[in-house]
């Protein structure tokens, strides 16, 4: 039970405070009646002006009968919405991941978005006016008994943008997820190579025919999708440089197919090195011989109406996934005596953005090497620090310090 409140504040147990008759976000007023020595909340249901009132004995009890009691008193009009006051979870979230998720992600993002709906369980028969924080928090507590901590905390994300839009369509008052503390996500980190495997690495898969994709991997730090989806109409060799425009990407609906790249960050211009550019002459021409050799069996590409000539194709110009690269490279490393345990081709990206860190490049600008939108993402991705920290004390050392001109005399006490 928390303390008795003294003024506006409201001290709780874990130290934490409250001020007492605060509206939050426009959801009414929580406070301590010591009258009735029990939690009060306010509210008001839309298209009335009277206030309501609710009582519990804790704070957090009081908040879940408010914001129950604001979503079943939601009214809506007839012939103004699909939906009612009877829909249930499930069925908001099939609608809207069609309707809305479907447009704002690619495939493959799509598919995981799908994948934790499912995850709702009992949930999504539950009316969605109906769905509290209590009823939220023993199913997230029972996923965790199933799913790692990260899967949980991915699908609690993906339920609060579902409830999110069901707010916004005024099918509920207040989203219960808001107040679902996500789960304590331990950030596993994540491998990279050093300079001296990458150049092993690079040597044993040069002769594969998807062996240009891992030195492009481990040299501009592109996403492994986004490398398979450029073109030759991309390429721009008197710059050396490559324009980002698709990706190859997999759903299960769909299957491979060409779709968006992941982030704007991601579309755009990168410069390609120059062991790259060398041998993508050579490619182009045996990719040209097995185009002739497949004749009429040979797969045209297109995306979004328009033909591409993609420079990394399978034999019969079909489109190569992420899996033939991931094979290649556990292939090689095994081969080159480096262990293949999580070597998949996002360690391409890592050891891209851990190398040029841990030698003196500034996240801003790795962070336009590879494509992301902050730096921030592009920090999360560095695994080692190299010298910095020792050339970085040195730096303020030769600045700050200065030396004194005789050994310092210590006085005894």
């Amino acid at each position: 039970m928390p303390r008795k409140p003294t003024g506006k504040t409201v001290h709780f147990d874990d130290g934490s405070r409250s001020v007492r008759g605060k509206n939050g976000n426009g959801q009414g007023s929580v406070y301590f009646n010591e009258a009735k020595q029990a939690w009060q909340a306010s509210y008001v249901l839309a298209g009335e002006t009277r206030r309501r009132y609710v009582q519990a004995k804790t704070r957090e009890a009081v908040m879940a009968r408010r914001d129950s009691a604001a979503n079943r008193g939601v009214k809506l009009r007839r012939g103004e919405s699909r939906f009612g006051s009877g829909t249930t979870v499930a069925e908001f979230a099939t609608w809207w991941l069609e309707n809305e998720a479907r447009h704002r992600v690619r495939s493959s993002s799509l598919d995981r978005m799908a994948q934790r709906v499912r995850r709702l369980g009992e949930i999504g028969n539950y009316r969605l006016v109906d769905v509290t924080t209590e009823d939220l928090i023993s199913w997230q507590s029972a996923l965790l008994s199933k799913f790692a901590a990260t899967t949980v905390s991915d699908t609690r994300t993906t339920a609060r943008q579902v409830f999110a839009s069901a707010q916004e369509l005024n099918l509920i008052r207040v989203n219960p997820v808001e107040r679902l503390k996500a789960p304590k996500v331990v950030k596993k980190t994540g491998r990279t190579l050093t300079v001296d495997e990458v150049r092993s690495l690079l040597e044993a898969t040069d002769n594969h025919r998807y062996g240009l994709v891992v030195r492009i991997l481990f040299t501009t730090g592109l996403r492994v999708s986004e490398a398979l989806g450029l073109s030759w109409d991309d390429l721009d060799a008197r710059s050396g440089t490559v324009t980002v425009r698709r990706a190859v990407t997999y759903s299960t609906a769909n299957g491979t197919t060409l779709g968006l790249p992941k982030s704007i960050a991601a579309a755009g211009t990168h410069h390609l090195a120059p062991g790259v550019l060398m041998r993508l002459t050579a490619w182009k021409q045996r990719q040209a011989d097995e185009r002739q050799a497949s004749g009429d069996l040979w797969q045209l590409q297109a995306h979004e109406g328009s033909k591409v000539r993609l420079i990394f194709t399978t034999e019969a110009g079909g489109l190569v996934s992420r899996q033939h690269i991931d094979a290649l490279l556990r292939r090689s490393a095994v081969k080159i005596g480096l262990d293949p345990t999580h070597l998949g081709t996002h360690v391409g990206r890592r050891t891209v953005v851990t190398t040029l860190y841990a030698n003196g490049a500034e996240l801003a600008d790795i962070a336009r090497h590879v494509g992301h939108t902050n730096t921030a993402t592009t920090a999360g991705y560095v695994t080692s620090l190299g010298d910095r920290p020792e050339r970085t004390a040195k730096l303020a050392a030769s600045l700050l310090d200065s030396p004194p001109r005789a050994a310092p005399r210590i006085r005894s006490t």
